[in-house]
């Protein structure tokens, strides 16, 4: 092997070790976290081709196969500071009430906000100030906490939304 081959190793296990909160091993990263930790987006970009990490949306990676877990996509959301909570189907599975996959990840954003841009398909549903706070859980996906709504408040958004979502 290449001198080379083994920084680049190096480095994708650094990621790992200095990662660790609460002896979780935090799977997914984003660029500002990789720089703290002293390595650079040529590095990140190094890592990727050479199959040391995945991309799984601009900026915001992950080791392999940490992109096949639960909740990836609320994962990446969450590293990208976005304010949401997981709702409707996708808190469905959440609370494992549904064995099916949904075709987009849905969330809840408040009224006025912005709807995230990814790189993965997203509902959104827009809530009143009043109405976007009530009912939330906090969950916990590789070591990284996302709110999501109470299996009682999916389900009446359920019947509130079921125009939207459908009646399946």
């Amino acid at each position: 092997m290449k001198l080379i081959h083994y920084i680049y190793i190096a480095l994708a296990l650094m990621l790992l070790s200095a990662c660790q909160t609460d002896e979780i091993v935090r799977y997914v990263y984003t660029v500002g976290e990789a720089e703290r930790l002293g390595v650079s987006r040529m590095q990140l970009a190094e890592l990727v081709k050479r199959g040391g990490l995945e991309r799984l949306a601009r900026g915001v990676y992950a080791t392999p196969g940490a992109g096949n877990v639960a909740m990836v996509e609320a994962i990446v959301l969450k590293k990208r500071a976005s304010e949401f909570v997981v709702a409707l189907e996708s808190a469905l599975r959440v609370h494992d009430f549904t064995s099916a996959t949904p075709h987009a990840l849905w969330i809840a954003v408040p009224r006025g906000a912005r709807a995230p841009s990814v790189d993965f398909p997203v509902e959104v549903i827009y809530a009143n100030a009043s109405a976007y706070g009530k009912g939330i859980e906090v969950h916990e996906f590789n070591g990284v906490r996302v709110q999501v709504y109470s299996a009682a408040r999916t389900v009446a958004d359920l019947f509130k939304f079921r125009g939207r979502v459908g009646l399946d």
